[in-house]
């Protein structure tokens, strides 16, 4: 299966195809009767896979009561899944299916969580998912804004709820970068900087930044030198049906910064320079491109969320009025059944060793009688449980082990005037750019036109990977706020401190760190601070697929079973996404439909074909491009395969399924 430049399918879903298709293959062989035994030769990484087989269904006779499934979650993915069935229920005839849902937390949203310092107008930030581009990829995600009736509105005093414009860029951005000030944007100060390195980070001979990417990155940032290397593999994917697959293949097991240190297989002759670079260059390019070891993920995963995420000037951004978490809420608030969802209820175990009867581990006893149980949390919770019973593949243990996770950490303060407008001037949302230990302070645009009298939440520390870790070792373990605020006294004073530094020197103060500090320190009322590895309802803030990851462990994460179906972001091609969380919910809801015979699970299944793409009336429309209609027989062959190999395992004395 190759790369197809005439597809209407994205580059990232063909790659997705791609190794869902090298994984059925394995899977094909494998299942494959022996040699002499039956037709046909053991199938190759190039070979189409033939015609599905017709499917057995192993799962119990139906009875007059509706089976009832268990999701465990209440995030995105958790109550999509929900919405779904309760869709499904209404719009196809004969068809019914029951849920619980059991949440570890005490509220929804999961990874959507605001928050709230009290209950006034913009008192808050978004500790995780905090905005939204509007484009073709996150199609699915406007059209539930649009089925929750969360409408997009540009009036000063929007309702709680609706979608409000979000500034990716503001006025005024102040930088700090070894310990020299600078304000505007990289362009504006780097023209006219000795050599263009306005921070003077060139500072090893033996090893030095290259002249010409200093000139380039002052034509626009430092990120160009990075699309310099990776341009002529997006035009090989873009206009090459062979070679730019091969080409990406040579790269899946790189990391971004060894992929930066070597020649490139293929040249850019427009580029002014291109790799190998020296460590310095890379530890350059990556300080203004992302969080300390940042370029560790796949290389092959930098190219493709280039081409995905790779952001024209005209694209809108937009956040929610209230914060991001308002999205579950108001999910939540759209189930048939509201009383569905147990809040504080960890799930410890699931053992699908009956078929269409799974039970759950809950405070200690195994219950319930599901017919499917629907996994919305990461990789790291799922580790947690007892899935000795479950019917897991080795493939899927090993991703829930081994797959990658991002970590994230976020500090937000809560001062008595918005300062960052009154001394500062940065009146339209945007960045503040560092190297410090607190990174990237976010300034808000759902407060724009708030009175500069009233009190403001700053989101001042926003990182990621190893600048998330080391920040966190100041975060309290507390679940009570006033304790945690009293054992995180260092970290206020780092941030306060780091905030000073940021903003000293600034146009129209000119105002020493000192003087920044003793203005803003007493400020600050009150802060929150949040860190997602180790919030043990996480264990991780998003998939971070290392080399060689996505093609090893991806199509095992999303390949359904009869009684088990991982959702949620990495269970998508779009992972660290709310969109993703979506996808991966209607997949893994049709996946587990096709390998069911309850009344109407195959009629469910084909209405949900039949769906062209997701709308504002039918946010679940059009099933995910990241697997083709004859990837998705396959996969629930397998999952009936596999399933009944577990059962046959069990019945001779053995645990799990090879």
């Amino acid at each position: 299966m190759s790369q197809d430049h005439h597809s209407p399918l994205s580059v990232r879903d063909q790659w997705a195809r791609y190794h869902v298709n090298q994984a059925l293959i394995k899977t094909y062989n494998k299942f494959r009767p022996s040699p002499g035994s039956g037709p046909g030769r053991p199938l190759e990484g190039h070979d189409e896979l033939p015609e599905p087989p017709r499917l057995d269904f192993p799962i119990s006779p139906p009875t007059d009561t509706p089976p009832k499934i268990c999701i465990i979650g209440a995030g995105a993915a958790g109550l999509f899944a929900a919405l779904l069935f309760d869709y499904l229920n209404e719009t196809v005839a004969g068809f019914k299916v029951q849920y619980d849902i059991f949440e570890s937390g005490a509220t929804v949203g999961g990874r959507l969580y605001t928050y709230n310092f009290s209950e006034t107008a913009h008192d808050y930030y978004d500790v995780g998912a905090m905005r939204f581009p509007d484009n073709k990829i996150m199609q699915r995600t406007f059209c539930l804004f649009d089925f929750l009736g969360m409408q997009q509105v540009t009036e000063k005093i929007p309702p709680i709820g609706s979608i409000i414009p979000y500034s990716m860029q503001g006025v005024n951005e102040p930088w700090f970068f070894n310990g020299i000030n600078q304000t505007g944007t990289y362009k504006s100060f780097a023209t006219s900087a000795t050599d263009n390195d306005p921070f003077q980070m060139n500072f090893d001979s033996s090893q030095p930044i290259p002249p010409v990417a200093l000139q380039s990155a002052a034509s626009v940032s430092p990120d160009v030198v990075l699309q310099y290397a990776i341009e002529p593999y997006i035009d090989a994917l873009k206009l090459n049906p062979a070679d730019g697959w091969k080409l990406l293949m040579t790269i899946d097991g790189m990391s971004t910064s060894q992929f930066l240190a070597v020649k490139p297989s293929i040249a850019n002759p427009t580029a002014p320079i291109m790799p190998p670079f020296n460590y310095n260059t890379i530890e350059w390019l990556e300080t203004f491109g992302g969080g300390t070891n940042w370029y560790d993920q796949a290389h092959s995963e930098t190219v493709l969320e280039y081409m995905d995420f790779n952001y024209s000037d005209s694209t809108k951004w937009w956040c929610i009025e209230g914060g991001a978490q308002q999205l579950a809420i108001k999910m939540a608030a759209k189930l048939t059944n509201q009383s569905s969802i147990s809040y504080g209820s960890r799930v410890t175990g699931v053992d699908a060793s009956l078929p269409g009867k799974a039970t759950i581990q809950l405070n200690g006893q195994w219950q319930g009688a599901y017919a499917g149980v629907f996994n919305s949390t990461t990789m790291g919770c799922m580790q947690q449980m007892d899935l000795s019973k479950a019917g897991l593949t080795y493939g899927q243990k090993q991703a829930i082990r081994a797959l990658g996770y991002g970590a994230s950490a976020k500090v937000g303060m809560k001062f008595s005037e918005p300062w960052w407008r009154t001394k500062f001037g940065i009146n339209n949302g945007g960045l503040g750019h560092s190297d410090l230990p607190i990174r990237t302070t976010v300034y808000p645009s759902y407060n724009l036109y708030d009175s500069e009298q009233d009190s403001a939440v700053l989101l001042c520390s926003y990182e990621w990977q190893q600048d998330a870790q080391r920040i966190s070792t100041l975060i309290s373990s507390s679940s009570d706020h006033q304790t945690a605020v009293a054992e995180e006294q260092p970290l206020r004073e780092l941030v306060l401190r780091d905030l000073a530094l940021l903003h000293a020197y600034q146009p129209g103060t000119n105002w020493t760190p000192e003087e920044v500090y003793l203005y803003i320190q007493p400020l600050c009322k009150d802060h929150y601070a949040h860190d997602w590895y180790h919030d043990d309802n996480t264990y991780g803030a998003f998939a971070f697929f290392r080399p060689q990851q996505f093609g090893s462990m991806w199509p095992y994460i999303i390949a359904p079973s009869p009684s088990l179906v991982m959702i949620g972001e990495h269970a998508s091609n779009h992972h660290a996404w709310v969109v993703g969380a979506l996808e991966s919910a209607v997949h893994g809801v049709h996946g587990w439909l096709k390998q069911n015979n309850f009344p109407g699970a195959q009629d469910a299944a084909e209405v949900m074909e039949s769906w062209t793409e997701p709308t504002p009336q039918n946010p679940f429309g059009g099933l995910p491009p990241f697997v083709s209609m004859d990837q998705r027989k396959w996969q629930a062959a397998f999952g009936l395969l596999r399933y009944e190999k577990f059962r046959d395992n069990l019945a001779k004395g053995k645990q799990g399924a090879k």
